[in-house]
């Protein structure tokens, strides 16, 4: 807890973990990217129309969430389609791709992995067949396919929401009031700027203050408050260093003692 402000009567601190906010907004940038490069195939949809009678345009987009579709490429005058297989430095098949030939280009539209040499993974078949089949129907104006796995869209929706009430419960920022003309000490905590919670207690049911330490790489403080019910009141909900030594800690714990005519330790 920092100090903010002290008078005869009125003594408040603030916790304030900005530094966490920094963190966890970053890791929640990183979060698509990490899931992007970490689970493939993204699932992708391509879309076909018959212009003439040999010539179909496509376009191929990824479907990373459900709402935000995003156009990876125009396909004019698609030929036939063909199965890669891309080999590792051991000559071990690795990878096996649907590649789109059209008129002076190819496009890959899907990749998945091999876990067995002479085995082609099904959406592989499925995709090659289906588009195959397309292409030699004259007679079929329009063509829809989307491949991968729909899993991943649901995964991905999951831990952007897991990770959006991580970030809501590291928010959290408390202002403590404590005010001798009132006899209260008025607890505000907030969260994101939106959610508030207050609590009150009276200024002589306060017994001691205390610094609680736990161990996560280095030590933790939190400040807190020994009732005399025997509770006792963690002025933040969880421990930080707050960019301050322990010594630090102590000497404002010690501040609030003074201002509560509390015995020092």
């Amino acid at each position: 807890m920092a100090m903010i402000k002290q008078t005869a009567n009125k003594l408040t601190l603030r916790f304030f973990p900005w530094f966490m906010w920094i963190m966890t907004g970053l890791s929640l940038i990183g979060l698509p990217i990490f899931f992007t490069i970490l689970l493939q195939p993204i699932p992708k949809k391509i879309t076909c129309e018959r212009v003439k009678e040999k010539q179909i345009n496509c376009q191929l987009q990824t479907l990373l969430l459900p709402f935000l579709p995003s156009e990876i490429a125009k396909i004019e005058d698609l030929k036939s389609v063909k199965i890669n297989t891309i080999y590792d430095t051991s000559n071990r098949p690795k990878t096996q791709q649907v590649v789109l030939l059209a008129k002076n280009r190819e496009v890959i539209f899907l990749v998945d992995k091999i876990y067995q040499p002479k085995y082609t993974a099904p959406n592989i078949l499925i995709a090659q067949s289906r588009i195959n089949a397309f292409i030699n129907n004259p007679k079929q104006q329009s063509f829809q396919l989307k491949m991968g796995y729909a899993l991943f869209q649901w995964l991905f929706l999951l831990a952007i929401a897991i990770q959006i009430g991580y970030m809501i419960f590291m928010s959290e920022s408390s202002i403590c009031e404590f005010d001798r003309s009132s006899g209260y000490m008025i607890k505000k905590q907030r969260w994101l700027f939106i959610f508030t919670k207050t609590t009150k207690h009276q200024l002589f049911n306060i017994q001691d203050v205390q610094v609680e330490w736990t161990y996560h790489k280095s030590k933790v403080y939190r400040m807190t408050l020994s009732l005399a019910s025997g509770e006792k009141l963690p002025l933040s909900t969880y421990y930080a260093n707050y960019l301050k030594s322990g010594e630090k800690i102590e000497a404002a714990a010690d501040m609030l003692r003074d201002f509560l005519s509390l015995p020092k330790i």
